[in-house]
């Protein structure tokens, strides 16, 4: 998946682990064209949050314990999914917003069947620690 171009106001920085779960939720789809939209959504999704990182469908979310935030605010984006419904249907993007370095850093893609609430603390760490690399 490609980035749109252009100089918007933050830039997206995904993570591997971010990667890795977009492949793997776009492979759940089943169809070019399901997994084409699905794609396009998520596209559409980061070139908001390029605009505007803290749209009204996402909230503040604590920092896993032992984890220093520094100039960094942790967020996570709530949105239905593509031809989703139920459980599997509910997306989450947890994302970084840092201001300084206008930079929006791509942490988790999950659904509130794979996570009900969030994942565990250390893997969320885990992902942060992969963006300092």
């Amino acid at each position: 998946m490609s980035l749109p171009t252009g100089s918007p106001p933050y830039k997206v920085v995904p993570s591997a682990g971010f990667q890795r779960d977009l492949r793997d939720l776009k492979k759940s789809y089943k169809g070019q064209n399901e997994r084409s939209a699905f794609e396009a959504q998520v596209l559409g999704l980061l070139q908001g949050l390029t605009i505007e990182p803290r749209p009204a469908e996402s909230r503040w979310e604590p920092w896993p314990g032992q984890t220093l935030a520094g100039d960094l605010e942790f967020r996570k984006l709530v949105f239905v999914l593509h031809n989703r419904q139920g459980a599997k249907g509910q997306g989450r993007l947890m994302y970084l917003v840092d201001d300084p370095r206008r930079l929006i850093c791509l942490v988790y893609l999950y659904t509130h069947a794979d996570f009900v609430k969030r994942p565990p603390d250390r893997q969320i760490r885990d992902r942060l620690d992969d963006l300092d690399e």
